[in-house]
């Protein structure tokens, strides 16, 4: 027979357990509803997403809109003349460039004008000032990052390098060009 102490020991063993199973469900739950939401801070807009339009300035201060940027396939690429990276892969521009002379490079620089056009105004790319609307509209964290934007759809995004990380990248944009599900992301 089970005295009154063991009955305590076994009631709260079993409510023990309930709760167990009840936070291993909700758990299981939460780690569900994660995986559902879009991906698109810190590492950016997720692939899918609408291309954000936006009108900022080249180097010379004039007006340039975001469909004057972009001809065709384009490689948008966060930069800044303090980062090591960023200065590692300019050096990998021309070498792109002729590699890939459908894709058009836009660099978006922040910085004060004379030294992005000292350090960016001969490579073979669309320089444009970002003022920080492109990088917050791109949710871009750190340099350099890239997308590859193909049909006003982000096709592939990631943190080049090197020439390799680039064409990397070009070539995931290539294989699967994702279907934009909503309108265009107006700029703010």
């Amino acid at each position: 027979m089970l005295t009154g102490l063991a009955i305590a020991a076994l009631a709260l063993s079993v409510v023990a357990l309930i709760v167990a199973v009840g936070a291993a469900t909700r758990v299981v739950e939460l780690e569900r509803d994660v995986r559902a939401q879009p991906r698109s801070s810190p590492a950016g807009l997720a692939v899918g997403s609408p291309v954000p339009h936006l009108v900022l300035k080249d180097l010379d201060q004039t007006p340039i809109g975001w469909t004057a940027m972009r001809r065709g396939p384009t490689v948008a690429i966060f930069v800044s003349p303090d980062c090591g990276p960023c200065v590692k892969l300019m050096e990998a521009l021309p070498r792109f460039r002729d590699l890939h002379p459908q894709w058009e490079i836009v660099l978006l620089a922040r910085g004060e004008r004379s030294r992005l056009r000292t350090t960016y105004g001969a490579l073979p790319a669309i320089v444009a000032v970002d003022d920080g609307s492109a990088s917050d509209a791109f949710v871009s964290m750190g340099t350099p990052h890239a997308f590859a934007l193909r049909d006003d759809v982000i096709a592939a995004r990631g943190h080049p390098n090197t020439l390799e990380d680039l064409e990397q990248l070009v070539t995931r944009a290539e294989v699967d060009v994702p279907i934009a599900t909503s309108e265009p992301t107006p700029s703010r």
